[in-house]
């Protein structure tokens, strides 16, 4: 009997014990439940408050920041020029000179946008104003102050409502379509003014091009005004096939001056006919443009290669009014460590253009010439490029005139920002 007893106190005993530790283990897993939920707590508190700090950083640096800076944006380029002209027959050249410009666009809603640029040029024409075709300023007169012109002004209006429309009016950039940045008809740096409506569509591997232009060219307060109105037209195949980009592009263009027959050459100074045949001092005829242009370019290992060509008449005159141009480049400067390379050949008549207007660096400027331009460039920097020119020409080329060589070397190094 009392061995029962025993055995009977020894159980009640274990099973006390085993409650107890069970109750043990209950209150440790609450104690650890409640341990992770404050924890879970304190964690999303520290988020809460970092999230804040976040924020409250982002809005001092944007409230720090000026509102115009969203809607206006600045930017310039200088250039520093070596050039070494040797023309025959008369002494050789040596001149340095600089090139400064500086643009201001400005956002004025998500379809119009402003324009404006200041940049040096030499005085000159009938009224000593900026030279229409060059943006250099010759370092010389004896440390003398330069010059700076007012070279754009514009507003550009693209309607959401139809993508790829552009209507542009004012004192505008380049606006022409051209081939391997041909200048055969108008040097890169002319920015014309009156009014453009350009309009751009792609079609998968086709984008079509389509420039009108109304340019005023001579404003006269007792006689009709000259004027320029001008359209072109291109396609350019993107080609998918391939695993390098490759495009082909061709256009076809027409340039109509008004009231320029019997007028003085537009840019005039001292009887300077740039190229073109004047009878008394005036143009004999009048000039109406037809161009044609072709490109073909190949991205090889990421080097762009292509080759070009431009063509143009005056179909107002029968003779000595043909240009035409054709070249190769390639490489592309963008990037640190690029390189580019540019080679054209070309032969511009005498009426074949309007010689103000002309590239003003081949052969001198103007039309009448012939021969060689090459280009090289390399990129030093982000901001920072040297580049190089040489053109080996022949002036007055037409019929019945003794040609002359003409030779000139541009050095340079752009900086922009």
């Amino acid at each position: 009997m009392k061995k029962w007893i025993s055995f009977v106190c020894l159980g009640l005993l274990f099973l006390s014990g085993t409650a107890f530790a069970e109750d043990e283990t209950a209150e440790l897993r609450r104690i650890i439940e409640e341990q992770n939920q404050r924890i879970s707590d304190l964690m999303s508190r520290i988020e809460t408050i970092e999230s804040a700090q976040d924020n409250q950083a982002e809005w001092i640096e944007q409230k720090d920041k000026p509102i115009w800076t969203d809607t206006i944006k600045v930017s310039g380029d200088f250039r520093y020029r070596h050039e070494l002209i040797d023309e025959e027959d008369l002494d050789n050249r040596n001149r340095h000179r600089i090139r400064a410009r500086i643009g201001v666009g400005a956002t004025l809603s998500d379809e119009v946008d402003l324009g404006f640029q200041l940049a040096t040029s030499e005085a000159s024409g009938r009224n000593s104003e900026g030279d229409p075709v060059s943006n250099n300023q010759t370092l010389t007169n004896a440390f003398s102050f330069k010059e700076i012109w007012l070279s754009q002004a514009y507003a550009d209006y693209h309607p959401a409502a139809v993508p790829g429309f552009r209507l542009i009016g004012g004192k505008m950039p380049y606006p022409f379509i051209t081939a391997g940045k041909s200048e055969l008809i108008f040097d890169g740096d002319l920015a014309p003014e009156g009014g453009a409506v350009k309009y751009a569509k792609k079609f998968d591997s086709i984008e079509a091009l389509a420039n009108l232009y109304g340019f005023w060219v001579l404003e006269r307060s007792a006689d009709a005004d000259s004027g320029l109105l001008g359209a072109q037209g291109a396609l350019k195949y993107n080609f998918t096939a391939f695993e390098d980009k490759a495009h082909v592009l061709g256009g076809v263009g027409y340039f109509d001056y008004g009231n320029i027959e019997g007028e003085k050459p537009f840019f005039d100074k001292d009887g300077k006919s740039f190229g073109n045949t004047l009878v008394r001092g005036v143009f004999p005829d009048d000039f109406n443009l037809f161009n044609a242009f072709g490109e073909v370019g190949v991205t090889v290992k990421k080097i762009p290669v292509y080759i070009f060509t431009d063509f143009v008449t005056n179909e107002a005159v029968s003779k000595e009014n043909d240009g035409w141009l054709v070249g190769f480049g390639v490489g592309k400067t963008k990037d640190p460590g690029s390189w580019e390379f540019r080679y054209y050949y070309r032969e511009l008549e005498k009426d074949a253009v309007v010689g103000g207007f002309a590239d003003s660096d081949f052969g001198g400027g103007g039309t009448n010439n012939k021969g060689h331009e090459v280009n090289l460039g390399y990129q030093l920097t982000k901001n920072w490029k040297l580049a190089a020119s040489y053109f080996n020409n022949d002036k007055k080329i037409a019929g019945g005139e003794d040609e002359t060589g003409y030779h000139r070397l541009q050095l340079d190094a752009e900086f922009k920002f």
